[in-house]
């Protein structure tokens, strides 16, 4: 995020607590705690869609079933991403590299490709975060600089084969979100090169939103891009 951005974004904050302050001036004290509170309340925060148990190794599996990638290493960027920032939240305290997960996920066993409790086995995780990558592209409609992607994604329990998210009484099979940032104002990629640089800096960010799903979070983190939602 730019620091542009930031500072546009503080000023309507400001300018409303110094309204609230000028407001109550000639009122009592607690009035002018609840100005000084709403300065260090700070953003309003988004809320997880499913909080993991952050005792149990979790790992992250981005799979690819629809070949909508034109680079594998977009799929260890996307989980690297998410895993590194769920650490850093202490969402979960214990987590398996994601690449570890897609090696595991190439294995067959009786000619058959593993399933996605047996690729968290595969890896000693007890908590699979599985994420499909349903489109990713800089430019959705192949002219305007927009990158976009849209996953599916569900929890799965390893030991039990349960899945923990979307609840099965939703009677949803995967909870389904885009990230689709803001069209940007900088020439989009020149070269081949510079597009595959670009998809990989996606990625990873990508990651960062899929995380986000599973911890409280300003909304400020979420600023020159948009996260829309939907279950399916």
């Amino acid at each position: 995020m730019k620091l542009s951005n930031l500072t546009s974004l503080r000023v309507p904050v400001l300018a409303c607590a110094t309204a609230l302050a000028a407001a109550a001036a000639g009122m009592g004290g607690c009035n002018l705690i609840a100005a000084g509170a709403f300065i260090v309340g700070g953003y309003e925060k988004t809320e997880a869609v499913y909080t993991l148990d952050e005792k149990r190794t979790t790992v992250i599996f981005v799979d690819d079933r629809g070949s909508v990638l034109r680079q594998r290493a977009v799929r260890e960027l996307i989980a690297s991403g998410g895993e590194e920032k769920l650490l850093e939240e202490k969402a979960v305290l214990d987590m398996v590299q994601g690449r570890q997960a897609i090696a595991a996920s190439k294995t067959e066993r009786a000619g058959k490709l593993l399933t996605i409790e047996q690729i968290g086995r595969a890896v000693m995780a007890q908590v699979i975060i599985y994420a499909n990558v349903d489109s990713f592209s800089l430019k959705p409609d192949g002219q305007t600089y927009q990158p976009t992607a849209v996953l599916s994604v569900k929890v799965i329990d390893v030991e039990t084969g349960a899945k923990l998210f979307p609840s099965p009484d939703s009677g949803q099979d995967s909870y389904s979100f885009t990230v689709n940032f803001k069209e940007r104002t900088e020439e989009a990629p020149g070269s081949f090169a510079a597009e595959l640089g670009e998809e990989q800096r996606f990625a990873k960010s990508v990651g960062v939103r899929l995380a986000q799903l599973f911890f409280k979070h300003d909304r400020i983190e979420n600023a020159g891009d948009s996260l829309r939602e939907r279950r399916k």
